[in-house]
């Protein structure tokens, strides 16, 4: 089932009505503007609180690294396994987000921290 936004955008091309694809049966009026409305702000808000919790994390994250750094540092250790730690996080984000949303640009960013996130750990391993 396609995201919400992206139902919005299917009924426009194919001018069909949301309940069509949803339903799978073709009418032949073409779509209500008030469910259109609906269903826009409904994706928009959806997209919002999406938003709203990947800011979370990312503050969460930040707070966390940014901490455990101080700690490697006072311990006199290398920070390089929590920096493999975060890019492994942020690949398997966008990763998931890429499944989700089949944007071929989330898929490079996770696949582009997961390769970071190798040459990190083997670089640790070899010092």
């Amino acid at each position: 089932m396609p995201d919400l936004s992206m139902l919005i955008i299917l009924a426009e091309y194919y001018e069909v009505d949301v309940k069509e694809i949803i339903d799978g049966k073709r009418k032949n009026q073409n779509m209500n503007e008030e469910m259109k409305d609906t269903l826009e702000k409904v994706a928009s808000y959806n997209e919002m609180l999406n938003l709203k919790s990947m800011r979370k994390g990312i503050i969460i994250m930040s707070i966390v690294f940014i901490i455990m750094v101080q700690i490697s540092m006072w311990k006199e250790v290398s920070p390089a396994p929590l920096v493999s730690l975060i890019c492994a996080y942020n690949g398997a984000t966008f990763i998931s987000k890429a499944k989700e949303s089949k944007d071929k640009s989330d898929f490079i960013t996770g696949s582009i921290f997961f390769v970071a996130m190798l040459l990190n750990t083997i670089a640790f391993i070899v010092k």
